[in-house]
């Protein structure tokens, strides 16, 4: 009698459906509830389901195509801004490489053209009683001729603190002046001789004895270039460059 019994409740307890079993089954259930509406619907109402039909399957379509437009765009704007900046990479490095030509270009035009500049001030006199006295040489260092050369030279004694002004070299004859060859010129060529109290002076200071000078010439392109030049006299005996003034284009 106990067998039996236990034999029912275990028959009864494996006839319970578990959790999935029955999730299944009101799924199947579902599916089958839906098919026989659309079945009706289709049936009972066949235009308006074909319409309803037709607008779920656009509204699927328009959502994929709208996806994948979407994603091509973004695909798009990327690719665009990569090319954008490998393209600017590519002009950078073009002007770079430009610059440089432009550069070496430069340096070769350099190399070849006249340099004309002051090479030394020589044989110079200050002193009581004699006129000041002074040779100054300047030389084309460059490889070619300097063309149209028009230079203009002169010496002062100006008081402490006055800058004699750069000399124009507009009624100076041109002339050519070929490189490494010395050109002279004589800056206090008709000065009076110098006094004792304007040489006391220049000793302390108060007076300054200056040369000043401009070279105005042409490359071998017919490209102008100039050069100016001040110098002071000191008591060692020579002159010197002053800060300023003594440039070269």
């Amino acid at each position: 009698m106990l067998l039996r019994g236990h034999w029912i409740a275990t028959a009864i307890i494996a006839d319970i459906p578990d959790a999935v079993e029955r999730q299944v089954a009101q799924v199947r259930d579902y599916i089958v509830e839906a098919a026989r509406f659309i079945g009706h619907t289709a049936s009972s109402h066949p235009n308006e389901f074909i319409t309803a039909l037709s607008t779920t399957g656009i509204f699927i379509f328009t959502w994929v195509l709208a996806h994948s437009t979407k994603k091509l765009w973004r695909a798009a704007k990327d690719s665009a801004a990569q090319q954008s900046r490998d393209m600017q990479a590519s002009i950078a490095t073009a002007e770079e490489s430009a610059k440089a030509a432009n550069r070496t270009a430069q340096a070769l035009i350099d190399a070849e053209r006249p340099w004309v500049g002051l090479v030394t001030v020589t044989n110079v006199v200050i002193s009581h009683p004699a006129a000041p006295y002074a040779d100054v040489l300047i030389k084309n260092s460059g490889r070619t001729p300097a063309r149209a050369l028009r230079t203009r030279i002169v010496g002062h004694i100006a008081p402490q603190g006055i800058l004699p002004p750069i000399p124009s070299t507009a009624t100076e004859p041109p002339r050519s002046l070929i490189p490494e060859i010395l050109d002279y010129y004589r800056p206090f060529e008709g000065f009076a001789p110098i006094s004792q109290s304007t040489y006391q002076d220049i000793l302390a200071g108060r007076q300054v004895v200056w040369i000043v000078g401009r070279m105005d010439y042409l490359d071998g392109g017919g490209e102008p270039h100039w050069t100016t030049m001040r110098v002071f006299w000191q008591t060692d005996g020579r002159f010197h460059p002053h800060r300023q003034d003594n440039e070269a284009t």
